[in-house]
């Protein structure tokens, strides 16, 4: 049985990661079935989950921001033809 590691974050977000695949998933036959997970290991992270990170970051000045749904913008970008 694979071996699971529940990793909570400072932001309140969590993520269950794999710490150990077991050996009929590594094996070749059935390499595309996983395991029920059997978490064995929590953790608590004290820095922030990789999505609320990049939410920090400025976007580049070269970046274009997404139009808003309903936006003039974004009718005439996503107008059916």
């Amino acid at each position: 049985m694979c071996t699971y590691q529940y990793m909570e974050y400072s932001c309140g977000h969590c993520r269950t990661i794999v710490s150990e695949w077991c050996s009929r998933y590594r094996g070749a036959l059935q390499s595309h079935i996983r395991c029920r997970p059997e978490i064995r290991y929590h953790t608590t992270n004290d820095s922030l989950c990789s999505y609320c990170k990049e939410q920090q970051l400025p976007k580049p000045a070269w970046m274009p921001s997404k139009p808003q749904e309903g936006s003039r913008t974004y009718l005439s970008f996503y107008k059916s033809r």
